[in-house]
């Protein structure tokens, strides 16, 4: 009898403890089950809900004309120091010279025949080092955006004019962080500002793959001396140039590839100039003789750009983009995945005709910054050494 009461005790024991395992089982499968949709319920909603707005990239099987410049390569810059123009951002004709804004701080003019530099001279840099950016001329004067201080000027005869900085009436309520390019037209300057003052500790590369609409298309009335906003919420807006029917303004978006054409009294965007698609991250805009030259400052063609596997979830890719142990493994990544640098031209209607590659013997990186005078098409880099140029009948002289 106490043998059976025993057993019958353990068995009891062990059924109640089998009982309680099987519970905590079915209750940690239901946890785990939950732990695992509610992810993949998130991962659904946020790609359902912030489809890409990235255009695709171009086919350049369909681009009727592609030229390389390891054949027609004309010249480049010297490697003398005296004619040495390190990281070429922006060019501009300017009162017959090329003038162009350097890695090291200075504006310099380069004759446009023998590419010889005929004149140097150091922009005054605040708290950092003069960087410039986006110049113009109205054929007096030079524009220019130094980025380095947050500024915009105008130099003239040796004299740097400091047009819009921090205190220029307007900004009480304006945050840029990053002025890059502008254009003129009458006595207004367009800025554009690729994203606005974020303390977040986030670098370029980040807000790069971020796609976060943070910048703005600044307006400088010159005769009133006020700044205003003309359209906020860009994405990394770069380049910018005057649309030739004078009445709007061609923004590029950078990190989504795209172009856009914004009304220029109002900042309402009338369309997505590049609809067909772009051939990389769209840096500088330049008008030609019939129609635009696009800079970019990374490739993209029928292989995709490598930001275009995060196309469908800016959370992850934000995420990838802002660990310390992801980002560095992306940048590099990026780098290694770049495509041959290149330019291309758009029609009026911002159709691709044409694109020009670097090729093997271009000194320059990035072909990101071009200027088309005359019969040359001058094309820089803020990357790299010297200014290359190509003769522009190469292009015009294909059917």
């Amino acid at each position: 009898a106490v043998v059976s009461t025993q057993s019958t005790g353990i068995s009891f024991v062990a059924m109640s403890l089998y009982s309680k395992l099987r519970s905590l089982a079915r209750g940690t499968m239901k946890r785990n089950l939950i732990y695992f949709l509610i992810p993949l319920l998130a991962f659904l909603l946020v790609k359902h809900t912030t489809s890409t707005l990235l255009p695709p990239p171009a086919n350049l099987s369909t681009i009727p004309h592609t030229l390389h410049l390891t054949t027609n390569l004309v010249d480049t810059t010297s490697s003398d120091t005296t004619d040495r123009v390190l990281g070429a951002e922006s060019l501009v004709l300017h009162r017959g010279l090329v003038v162009t804004g350097t890695l090291d701080g200075y504006l310099v003019g380069l004759d446009p025949d023998s590419l010889h530099v005929q004149w140097r001279v150091e922009c005054p840099g605040q708290q950092h080092k003069c960087r410039v950016l986006g110049l113009r001329s109205d054929g007096v004067s030079l524009y220019g955006v130094d980025v380095g201080n947050g500024r915009v000027f105008r130099y003239s005869e040796g004299v740097f004019e400091w047009l819009v900085d921090r205190d220029t009436p307007g900004m009480e309520n304006i945050t840029p962080g990053f002025m890059n390019d502008l254009v003129l037209y009458r006595d207004v300057i367009f800025i554009t500002d690729s994203y606005k003052l974020l303390e977040d500790g986030r670098t370029m590369l980040q807000r790069f793959y971020s796609q976060k609409a943070e910048g703005m298309v600044l307006k400088y009335n010159v005769t009133t001396g006020i700044v205003s906003v003309l359209k906020d919420n860009v994405v990394l807006p770069n380049g910018i140039e005057l649309h030739r029917s004078n009445k709007s303004l061609l923004v590029a978006e950078g990190s989504v590839f795209r172009i856009i054409e914004i009304d220029i009294n109002t900042g309402k965007t009338l369309r997505v100039f590049s609809q067909s698609g772009t051939l990389g991250a769209v840096d500088n805009i330049r008008a030609s003789k019939t129609g635009y030259w696009i800079g970019v400052s990374t490739g993209r063609s029928n292989t995709r750009h490598f930001s275009d596997a995060f196309s469908w979830s800016p959370t992850l890719r934000s995420i990838l983009t802002s660990h310390p142990i992801t980002a560095p493994i992306l940048a590099s990544l990026t780098r290694k995945l770049a495509e041959e640098p290149r330019v291309y031209h758009v029609t009026q209607q911002g159709d691709i005709d044409h694109v020009v590659f670097g090729g093997e013997v271009c000194s320059v990186p990035v072909l990101s910054e071009v200027l088309e005078v005359g019969e040359w098409v001058f094309v820089g880099s803020p990357f790299g050494r010297g200014v290359v140029r190509f003769r522009s009948e190469l292009m015009y002289s294909v059917p």
